[in-house]
């Protein structure tokens, strides 16, 4: 079976320290990618394959719906992300993503 990609355009990408909003000729350091209702789970897995091959050193998969985060790495570790605090992965020291108090607002 062949898969066909959409265009990969996450929602965003960080590089060095700093958001950026243009796709970059080379790999970003982070990903975060928003699931959408439409998304389509063979598409999702294609994605974090490509992403993370390219060299992205952290993939982050938002669910609005189940209220779920879910970290991938090259080195294929996985980790479901804790809501209770804000999430500060080890590698990128000073940054903090508050998942948790974000699908709170979205709840209101």
């Amino acid at each position: 079976m062949e898969i066909i990609l959409p265009e990969l355009k996450p929602e965003l990408e960080w590089i060095g320290g700093r958001a950026i909003q243009k796709v970059p000729p080379v790999a970003p350091d982070i990903v975060v990618e928003i699931f959408s209702p439409g998304d389509l789970r063979v598409h999702i897995n294609e994605k974090r394959r490509v992403y993370l091959a390219a060299g992205v050193r952290l993939l982050l998969h938002v669910d609005p719906k189940r209220q779920r985060v879910d970290a991938y790495r090259p080195e294929r570790s996985h980790e479901i992300v804790s809501l209770d605090a804000p999430y500060a992965p080890p590698e990128f020291p000073g940054l903090s993503l508050p998942f948790g108090s974000l699908f709170k607002e979205l709840e209101r």
